[in-house]
Protein backbone atom coordinates (compact mmCIF):
# COMPACT_ATOMS: atom_id res chain seq x y z
CA UNK A 1 0.00 0.00 0.00
CA UNK A 2 3.10 2.30 0.30
CA UNK A 3 2.66 5.33 -2.89
CA UNK A 4 -1.30 3.94 -3.38
CA UNK A 5 -2.77 6.31 -1.27
CA UNK A 6 -4.45 9.43 -2.37
CA UNK A 7 -2.25 11.29 0.80
CA UNK A 8 0.84 10.29 -2.00
CA UNK A 9 -0.95 12.11 -4.86
CA UNK A 10 1.16 14.86 -6.47
CA UNK A 11 1.43 18.22 -4.79
CA UNK A 12 0.33 21.66 -6.85
CA UNK A 13 3.86 21.86 -8.66
CA UNK A 14 3.49 18.12 -9.95
CA UNK A 15 -0.23 19.13 -11.01
CA UNK A 16 1.53 22.19 -13.25
CA UNK A 17 3.85 20.17 -14.59
CA UNK A 18 1.50 17.09 -15.50
CA UNK A 19 -0.38 20.04 -17.23
CA UNK A 20 2.34 21.10 -18.96
CA UNK A 21 4.00 17.66 -20.15
CA UNK A 22 0.13 16.71 -21.06
CA UNK A 23 0.41 20.31 -23.16
CA UNK A 24 3.24 19.17 -24.81
CA UNK A 25 2.04 15.32 -25.18
CA UNK A 26 -1.35 16.96 -27.05
CA UNK A 27 1.46 18.92 -29.43
CA UNK A 28 3.08 16.13 -30.42
CA UNK A 29 0.23 14.56 -31.55
CA UNK A 30 -1.30 16.60 -33.14
CA UNK A 31 2.06 17.30 -35.12
CA UNK A 32 2.35 14.02 -36.09
CA UNK A 33 -1.49 13.87 -37.32
CA UNK A 34 -2.21 11.14 -34.23
CA UNK A 35 -6.12 11.07 -33.14
CA UNK A 36 -6.49 11.06 -29.83
CA UNK A 37 -8.41 8.05 -29.95
CA UNK A 38 -5.46 6.32 -30.48
CA UNK A 39 -3.62 6.96 -27.74
CA UNK A 40 -3.39 4.62 -24.22
CA UNK A 41 -1.86 5.81 -21.34
CA UNK A 42 -0.57 3.19 -19.14
CA UNK A 43 0.78 3.49 -15.43
CA UNK A 44 1.61 2.04 -12.14
CA UNK A 45 -0.77 2.15 -9.30
CA UNK A 46 1.01 4.57 -7.52
CA UNK A 47 -1.11 7.56 -6.35
CA UNK A 48 1.65 10.07 -8.10
CA UNK A 49 1.52 7.84 -11.69
CA UNK A 50 -2.18 7.99 -10.98
CA UNK A 51 -2.76 11.09 -10.68
CA UNK A 52 -0.52 12.31 -13.60
CA UNK A 53 -2.27 10.25 -16.19
CA UNK A 54 -5.42 11.11 -15.05
CA UNK A 55 -4.32 14.87 -15.41
CA UNK A 56 -2.77 13.91 -18.91
CA UNK A 57 -5.73 12.30 -20.08
CA UNK A 58 -7.57 15.51 -19.10
CA UNK A 59 -5.58 17.48 -21.32
CA UNK A 60 -6.30 15.06 -23.93
CA UNK A 61 -10.14 14.97 -23.42
CA UNK A 62 -9.39 11.09 -22.84
CA UNK A 63 -11.88 9.34 -20.03
CA UNK A 64 -9.90 8.13 -17.37
CA UNK A 65 -12.51 5.41 -16.50
CA UNK A 66 -12.04 4.08 -19.37
CA UNK A 67 -9.91 1.65 -22.07
CA UNK A 68 -7.52 4.41 -23.31
CA UNK A 69 -6.24 4.64 -19.92
CA UNK A 70 -5.33 1.61 -17.36
CA UNK A 71 -3.37 0.80 -14.21
CA UNK A 72 -0.65 -1.62 -15.05
CA UNK A 73 0.79 -3.38 -12.05
CA UNK A 74 4.20 -4.06 -13.62
CA UNK A 75 4.70 -0.39 -13.90
CA UNK A 76 5.25 -0.27 -9.95
CA UNK A 77 8.63 0.98 -8.71
CA UNK A 78 11.41 -1.72 -8.08
CA UNK A 79 11.16 -2.95 -4.51
CA UNK A 80 14.94 -3.27 -2.73
CA UNK A 81 13.72 -5.41 0.23
CA UNK A 82 14.47 -4.34 4.12
CA UNK A 83 18.41 -4.37 3.98
CA UNK A 84 18.44 -1.54 1.29
CA UNK A 85 15.51 0.51 2.67
CA UNK A 86 16.09 4.33 3.24
CA UNK A 87 20.09 3.31 2.13
CA UNK A 88 22.32 5.49 -0.17
CA UNK A 89 21.92 5.16 -3.35
CA UNK A 90 25.53 4.09 -3.46
CA UNK A 91 24.30 0.38 -2.86
CA UNK A 92 22.39 0.42 -6.22
CA UNK A 93 25.40 -0.88 -7.70
CA UNK A 94 25.27 -4.41 -6.01
CA UNK A 95 21.29 -4.72 -7.09
CA UNK A 96 22.50 -3.89 -10.70
CA UNK A 97 25.33 -7.01 -10.27
CA UNK A 98 22.98 -9.36 -9.08
CA UNK A 99 20.49 -8.36 -12.04
CA UNK A 100 23.43 -9.03 -14.45
CA UNK A 101 23.56 -12.40 -13.03
CA UNK A 102 19.62 -13.37 -12.97
CA UNK A 103 17.57 -10.49 -13.33
CA UNK A 104 14.56 -12.46 -12.40
CA UNK A 105 16.30 -12.90 -8.89
CA UNK A 106 15.60 -10.63 -5.97
CA UNK A 107 17.50 -8.83 -3.28
CA UNK A 108 16.62 -10.91 0.13
CA UNK A 109 12.88 -9.34 1.23
CA UNK A 110 12.51 -7.73 -2.01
Amino acid sequence: ENGTLPQYELAQEGIKQAHLAGDKFKKELEDANIPFERVRICYSPFARTAHTARVVASVLGLPFEGDQCKVVDDLRERYFGPSYELESHDRYPEIWALDEKNPFECPEGG
